[in-house]
Formats: structure tokens, sequence, C-alpha cells
């Protein structure tokens, strides 16, 4: 629903709009520095501040909370070990964390001086199997890289693609757009396994459409994101427990 601007308190636009802001440059100070860390910020500034609709316009709504939770919790846990096996079949696991390194090379031939490998989520990855690490890494693909995508991808850019679109239109435009941003891919992982990986993740993409459009908010979508990400990043795609 949309709110008359006017009635939106400036301190309250102000407010968001620099937490927006201060949050990713604070996630930065801690080494967080993927898409997922400033990718939220543009539909809150946007949504909230620029257009006056509330955030529960991006998904972040109470209603249906449990059911939708309780779905992507369990098609994460499904999708993901399945998928790995899959994976682990088709020779698609143990990749080397060293890889990253032609990444950097190739971001420091733009001057950008990012260092990969100490990213906190690139050092949870290689962290030990110890409890704590293993729910420290947990908790961080939930929150961050689940949370902080899905805002973005099915609560932001799909419903702005469905207002022009059909539905089932707009849920694969966007899936395939949020594939392509993984393009980076291709520097750690050959060519051929690059592709698959790519069409691996538009279909995961899509399914996460799916799901946001079944229940109406994000919740279903950020924790099956989240969990896939971190049952496949950690346990097939690199050799790193």
């Amino acid at each position: 629903m949309t709110i008359p601007f006017h009635r939106i308190p400036a301190t309250n636009r102000f407010a968001v709009a620099i937490a927006a802001i201060l949050i990713p440059l604070a996630l930065l100070a801690f080494g967080v520095y993927g898409t997922f860390s400033f990718t939220f910020s543009i539909p809150l500034i946007w949504q909230f501040c620029f257009l006056g609709e509330g955030i529960n316009s991006l998904g972040l709504k109470r209603r249906s909370f449990w059911p939708s939770a309780a779905t992507g919790i369990l098609t994460g846990i499904v999708l993901a070990v399945s998928g790995g096996f899959i994976l682990k079949a088709l020779g698609m696991t143990g990749y080397s964390l060293d890889k990253v390194h032609e990444l950097n090379s190739f971001l420091r031939s733009f001057g950008i001086k990012i260092t990969f490998m100490g990213e906190a989520g690139f050092k949870l990855l290689s962290a030990g199997n110890e409890l704590n690490w293993v729910l420290l890494s947990l908790i961080y693909c939930v929150l961050l890289v689940g949370l902080g995508e899905e805002i973005f991808w099915r609560g932001f850019i799909q419903r702005k693609i469905s207002r022009t679109l059909p539905v089932p239109a707009s849920i694969w435009v966007t899936a395939v757009l949020f594939a392509l941003v993984h393009s980076y891919l291709f520097f750690i992982i050959p060519f051929k396994e690059g592709l698959i990986f790519l069409g691996l993740i538009t279909l995961a993409g899509a399914f996460w459409g799916y799901l946001y459009e079944y229940f109406g908010n994000i919740w279903g979508p950020a924790f099956s994101h989240g969990i896939i990400a971190f049952i496949v990043w950690r346990y097939f795609v690199f050799s790193t427990v």
C-alpha cells in the first residue's frame, strides 16, 4: 500500500536513508562486501524514502510468516542436499578456494583492490567445523546472503517487473538476471561447469520467485536461499572442511 508521501515524517525517511547507507559501510568495515551487503539498501531508499511505501511492500510481512519460514527451511535442506549430490555425481565439487585469487587479479586490473580471501564469507567457508563456526556461517548465510539478496531480487526487482509482465515471466526474467550476477564463478570454475551452475542458479531463483508469489512474503525464499547457500558452498562446491 502506498502512503501519501507527505504523511511519512521527514525524520523517519531520513533515519531509514541514513541506516541504509551506514549499515553497508559498517559491514564493509567488518570485511563483509558481498553484493548482499548493500542490495537491500536500494529497495529501502527507493520504496520507503522516495515512493513512500511501507517495508511490507518488499515482502517483509508478518502474515504467513511461520508457514512460509517452515517451507523455506524444509525446501532449503532438501534442495541443498539433493542438489549437492547431483553436483557430486557430475564431478562439480571440491573446488579450491585458491581459485579466488584469479578474481582478485581481475579486479586489480581495474584498480579495485579487494581481496576476496579476506571477505568474511570466504573466511567462514574455510573456517573449521567446530559448532561455533558452523552456526556463525549458517547465520551469515541466512541473514545476510538469503534475506539481503531476496529483499532485492524477489521483493523489489521481481515485483517491479511483474507490473509490466505476467507473473510467471517476471519470475523467470528475475531468475535469469539473478543468475547472471553470479558470473564471477567463471573465475573459479571451468567454463562448461560454470554454465551448468548458472543454469542451476536460474532454477533456484525461479523456485524462490514462485515461493515468494505463493506466500506473498520474503521469508520462505530468504530461509531457503540462505540454507542452500550454506550447505552447497560449504559442504559441496568448495574443498573447505
